[in-house]
């Protein structure tokens, strides 16, 4: 089921790569995507509560559901569906649709092309602070 276009997602940026100024890598999908980018929907649950399910991200970009799917690859629009699991780490999971794959050959171009534009419509988030780790008690 689509999301309303009104609605904010956030993909997470799990390695530094990702927060680089003007890299693309957070919006390019790897071999374990299978072909669905994954976001979270903040009607659900939050930046600051999803990280800490994480080993520590890097940061997240927020992107508009309506402005995703002006964007087109391969004749198909892109789309932004519910899609979540019981083995989903956070709630609210959803998933970008129809991008194109930059492990094909015939498709690097236009995936490059695609997780630029996402890019530029992101914006990025700041990873949470964390509290500093209490000091150790002397041990008598």
């Amino acid at each position: 089921m689509g999301l309303d276009c009104n609605e904010i997602v956030f993909r997470l940026a799990l390695n530094a790569k990702c927060v680089q100024p003007n890299s693309t890598e957070a919006f390019l999908l790897r071999r374990s995507d299978n072909g669905k980018l994954s976001v979270y929907r903040f009607a659900h649950t939050n930046f600051e509560d999803c990280s800490a399910k994480y080993n520590r991200p890097k940061g997240a970009f927020t992107l508009h559901v309506g402005r995703v799917r002006t964007l087109a690859a391969k004749g198909f629009q892109l789309e932004v569906i519910q899609d979540e699991s019981v083995t989903d780490k956070c709630p609210g999971h959803a998933s970008i649709l129809n991008l194109p794959d930059p492990q094909v050959e015939a498709e690097v171009l236009e995936a490059e092309r695609l997780a630029t534009l996402l890019r530029k419509q992101s914006r990025q988030l700041d990873p949470p602070s964390r509290p500093p780790p209490l000091p150790s008690s002397p041990t008598p």
